[in-house]
């Protein structure tokens, strides 16, 4: 009870200390994810990671399907003899290593394709937010997911997107 009552009174004294310096703050909020991907920049990335990598997406999801039928297979072999489900074991974890080595090729190609796209982006937002910051008076920009509520007047992600556009 003690431990509560302690937690309570500390969190008490930091909204009373931090609220009041809010109040004399401007304060905006953006939300990063939403302004990249609405970009024209972000959308071309976003369309040339895509086209770059969608095929192997593809050939890999069709491979993973092939790989639960063949463990469905192994499942339901009560009629094969011994030597044949082993041979099917040893096919489906053949198969399941190739898969995952794939899998784990792709999604790192397909990470530093995306950090190679869009580090510039951000890069460019970030000296877009700052500008924007300092033109307009800002205190604090935080970014939305950090934010559980906030009200729709203090988002200035619309306009982060005009600026990164221009």
């Amino acid at each position: 009870m003690r431990k509560l009552t302690v937690a309570l009174l500390t969190a008490f004294f930091m909204v009373a200390t931090v609220v009041p310096c809010m109040a004399q703050s401007k304060v905006g909020i953006i939300n990063l994810d939403d302004a990249l991907m609405k970009t024209r920049l972000g959308k071309s990335a976003m369309s040339q990671l895509k086209s770059k990598f969608q095929s192997r997406e593809t050939s890999l999801s069709t491979q993973e399907n092939n790989l639960k039928t063949l463990r469905a297979e192994l499942s339901k072999s009560g009629i094969l003899s011994d030597k044949a489900k082993r041979e099917k074991a040893t096919q489906f974890e053949s198969q399941l290593q190739q898969f995952m080595n794939a899998r784990n090729a792709f999604q790192q190609e397909f990470q530093a394709e995306q950090k190679r796209l869009l580090d510039p982006i951000v890069a460019k937002m970030q000296k877009a937010v700052d500008d924007y910051a300092r033109q307009k008076g800002f205190d604090l920009i935080l970014e939305s997911r950090s934010v559980p509520y906030y009200k729709s007047s203090l988002d200035i992600t619309d306009e982060i997107i005009k600026i990164v556009d221009k």
